[in-house]
């Protein structure tokens, strides 16, 4: 797998969407677990591996990436939307 420069993490990025899901999941695949990452490193250590995909031994240059909607080992969704904006925002209160 290349990288364009300046050559970060590879990574793939998986969108799902299926039947029963009321909006697209994002989520990212990588093939290890880099620690300079800033995505990675912002998730706890326990819920980094449900991005990492893993050698399928029985097959040839393969991989396997299992994507699980819940459970304890639910894989890590990503969030693309804006945050709401603050109603009281540039009114001098924080």
């Amino acid at each position: 797998l290349r990288t364009l420069p300046p050559g970060g993490a590879p990574y793939l990025a998986v969108c799902l969407f299926a039947r029963g899901l009321p909006h697209h999941l994002f989520t990212r695949l990588y093939f290890t677990l880099p620690t300079h990452d800033p995505l990675l490193a912002a998730l706890p250590a326990d819920r980094r591996p449900t991005l990492l995909a893993t050698p399928d031994p029985g097959h040839h240059r393969a991989y396997r990436f299992d994507i699980r909607l819940q459970g304890d080992r639910e894989t890590v969704f990503l969030d693309f939307t804006e945050p709401p904006s603050r109603p009281d925002a540039g009114h001098g209160d924080v």
